[in-house]
């Protein structure tokens, strides 16, 4: 009896199947690390748009509860004010601007500084301090008890307040065009209650008598 064998062909991968697989494998990976990238970017730009809207908020805050208090003005600009304040010792000039000019030597030119005189202990001097970051623009309008805009420091009734920012990852990430389209921008209008008065200073003891 004659036994025959049957051997079943086994082939590999030929080149031309392999460099087929090979690009679509890499097509593949290119396409899922696009959506990652787009994803991550997405998130980060959402991270900053967030950080932004809360800084800004943080910084109309100080301003509104400062302005409110101001009893007289002394200097009145589109970009800086300056107000007398009872609230930490009498007639302190308080000053609210942005450090173009790297006033504290951070080297940043994005802030929000508040420089007093005299110091909050009646000490003579100035005093500057940093409260806000990532400030790109102030601006402040001067109104009248009308509401009509002034350029008379007697005259101002009202301060309204213009703050825009912008994610510092988004500025240095994208051109600037597009970083501006993103940029937050929030205003408010202030009475100012205390002009002409004085207001009780922290340090007041009020008889009870």
């Amino acid at each position: 009896m004659e036994l025959r064998h049957h051997h079943t062909g086994e082939r590999g991968f030929t080149l031309m199947e392999t460099l087929v697989t090979l690009v679509l494998v890499a097509i593949v990976t290119l396409g899922v690390f696009r959506v990652f990238t787009a994803t991550s970017r997405s998130y980060h730009r959402g991270t900053e748009s967030i950080d932004g809207q809360q800084n800004t908020r943080a910084a109309l805050n100080w301003l509104s509860k400062e302005l409110r208090g101001a009893k007289g003005f002394t200097l009145i600009r589109p970009d800086e004010v300056t107000f007398l304040s009872d609230v930490k010792v009498p007639n302190q000039a308080r000053t609210f601007r942005l450090d173009v000019d790297d006033v504290d030597g951070d080297g940043f030119r994005s802030e929000l500084l508040l420089i007093r005189n005299p110091a909050d202990d009646g000490t003579p001097g100035v005093v500057v301090d940093e409260i806000a970051v990532g400030i790109d623009s102030l601006a402040f309008v001067y109104r009248d008890g009308t509401g009509a805009s002034t350029s008379s420091r007697s005259a101002v009734q009202e301060v309204e307040i213009f703050v825009f920012t912008t994610g510092n990852q988004m500025q240095e990430e994208e051109a600037v065009e597009f970083a501006q389209m993103r940029q937050v921008g929030m205003s408010t209008r202030v009475r100012c209650r205390n002009l002409g008065k004085s207001v009780p200073t922290l340090g007041d003891v009020i008889s009870a008598t």
